[in-house]
């Protein structure tokens, strides 16, 4: 049974940017999660206090060696570390996931939703995430430069995310990043696409070793793109309907991320209260 929502971070250069923004969704983000779950935070003693100084309150808070000592700039690596630690089940949640209600499986690892794939891309925005996160990366760094073995064990099928990640067999988990970080493609780390590492690698290496697992959503319920057009009375009943909410483009449209934000701070009945930075 799980019981603890974990949470990483390192104040590493993000294409998120750390603004208001972030610090609202973070605070609604911890909100969802104690309905459920004991919030936990891994981080270093530095980013710890970036994070108190916005206002955010974990119920436990991990000072991890691993994260304290890497000195890299792949922003998936803090919660690589964080998961290889872990040795009881748990659910891994970014700063801008909410849940609406608790998620469940009983499979040893869960991904919330796939993303886009070969078959599924329908904007430039998805062909360019997609050939920038994973197909560049390993044209560059990964094809012809490790093991025929090895690359042939990175599958192209699915893309998972991994922003409310289940794990109820964390050692699988912490074996497979091991095995990423350390033999799979060790001199690669700093050169790879963060999403490609953490996301696609795993989900490679769940497959390459038949490792069930499963998706609780065929795709992201919420689409931003999609919301932004509806009129108000349909945007309300949309927003209704949501169990899980992960707003990756907060940055981007920020006007629809208020509009969202109030919706749910309401829902969830959360008093907001004026970060300080």
């Amino acid at each position: 049974m799980i019981k603890e929502a974990v949470y990483t971070f390192k104040k590493l250069k993000h294409y998120k940017p750390f603004d208001d923004t972030f610090f609202r969704l973070a605070k609604l983000s911890l909100h969802s999660a104690k309905q459920y779950y004991t919030t936990v935070l891994y981080t270093d003693k530095d980013s710890l206090e970036f994070l108190t100084n916005g206002g955010l309150k974990f119920d436990r808070v991990v000072l991890l060696d691993s994260i304290k000592e890497y000195e890299g700039g792949n922003y998936a690596m803090p919660k690589i570390l964080t998961m290889i630690s872990r040795e009881e089940p748990y659910i891994h949640l970014d700063f801008d996931s909410i849940l609406i209600e608790k998620p469940y499986s009983l499979l040893p690892v869960s991904f919330p939703f796939p993303q886009p794939g070969f078959n599924t891309l329908k904007t430039h925005n998805d062909y360019e995430f997609v050939y920038t996160a994973y197909v560049k990366c390993f044209i560059e760094q990964i094809m012809d430069k490790i093991d025929y073995e090895k690359q042939s064990r990175i599958k192209w099928n699915t893309f998972p995310n991994n922003s409310a990640l289940i794990v109820n067999l964390p050692l699988i988990v912490s074996n497979i990043y091991t095995e990423i970080i350390t033999d799979f493609v060790p001199d690669k780390i700093e050169l790879l696409n963060p999403t490609a590492i953490e996301q696609q690698y795993l989900f490679s290496h769940l497959e390459y070793y038949d490792i069930e697992y499963d998706f609780r959503n065929t795709v992201d319920t919420f689409n931003i793109v999609d919301y932004r057009i509806l009129s108000d009375k349909e945007k309300y009943f949309y927003l209704e309907q949501q169990k899980y909410i992960h707003l990756s483009q907060y940055s981007w449209w920020p006007d629809i991320t208020d509009e969202v934000l109030d919706f749910f701070y309401k829902k969830l009945n959360l008093i907001e209260k004026k970060t300080i930075l």
